[in-house]
Parts: C-alpha cells; structure tokens; sequence
C-alpha cells in the first residue's frame, strides 16, 4: 500500500513516513498543497492514501481536497490537522475527506485509522 503524505513540517512529514515505512507501507511526502493534483494525476505512482494537513502554505487541506474530490479522484483523503474546531471537521468532511485526526496524534491510532479505510476500500472494490 502507498499512502501520499502532505505536510509542510517536514519533520512530522518525515516521522509519519518512517513510521509508516517500518509498518510495510510504502509513502511520499509532499510539502505543499500547491503539487498535490499533479502528483496524483499524472505520477505513473497509485495512492491508496493521501494523508493531507489541512494548514498548508498558499493551497489549504481543504482546498487540495475540493480540488482531488472534482476531478473524481477518489482516493481516500484522511485529514490531520492541528484545527479541532467541530467546524473545521465539518468543513473537512463536506470537501470529501474521509476522516479526520486531529494533532497532536498517537500514532497507534494514525494506522488503526488507515487499515479501517483501506480495509472498507478494499472490501466495497471486492463486492
């Protein structure tokens, strides 16, 4: 599985990567909201998750994922971010995300998070 990881904190982008990498996902980081379309549509790369901060530098998490969700992308969009306003949940959850983790995060629960969509992903895909 490959999951595209979007956080300017490239510190945090870097520690959710080599978490990630040691429990056998594959991941990228990417720094700024303003390449995600284009890495995603024309990478010869397929995501299976883009991890997406929602605070970014001149293209917001939200814009990113109004953006992915028009041009029917629909891979799974899991928001982390620092915002934890029930509103900013909501906003998140009406552009298209498909959850929300608010930080600072356990890590545990991060990758909980990930099988539970990629598991319901898989098994709508088998029926």
């Amino acid at each position: 599985m490959r999951i595209l990881i979007v956080e300017d904190q490239e510190s945090l982008a870097n520690l959710i990567k080599d978490g990630l990498e040691s429990e056998g996902f594959s991941a990228d980081c990417i720094l700024t909201g303003e390449t995600v379309l284009a890495q995603v549509m024309t990478a010869n790369i397929k995501y299976d998750l883009i991890l997406l901060d929602n605070m970014l530098p001149k293209k917001n998490g939200l814009e990113v994922c109004k953006s992915l969700r028009k041009e029917k992308i629909m891979i799974p969009i899991f928001m982390l971010t620092a915002k934890d306003n029930p509103s900013d949940i909501i906003k998140a959850l009406e552009a298209g995300a498909d959850d929300y983790l608010i930080k600072p995060f356990s890590f545990q629960v991060l990758l909980e998070k990930i099988r539970a969509i990629t598991n319901q992903r898989r098994m709508l895909l088998e029926k």
